[in-house]
């Protein structure tokens, strides 16, 4: 799944290459369909970006490794 359509699933994740996302309120939800609420995984901070910004952050999705069991 490509960043762009991530970016639409609530819980996804997403990185810049520097920090993690998680995707709390996806883009184009019916609250606010011209913003996405994104959490920055080490901070915990809540942030709320325009398509335009996100266009610009040249975002990629990320798969989480399951956890290994031993």
């Amino acid at each position: 799944m490509r960043a762009a359509t991530a970016i639409s699933v609530a819980g996804a994740y997403l990185t810049d290459g520097r920090r993690l996302f998680r995707v709390v309120a996806p883009l184009r939800s019916p609250d606010r369909p011209d913003l996405t609420i994104l959490e920055d995984c080490k901070t915990l901070n809540l942030v709320a970006f325009t398509a335009d910004e996100l266009c610009s952050m040249c975002l990629t999705r990320v798969t989480p490794a399951r956890a290994s069991t031993g």
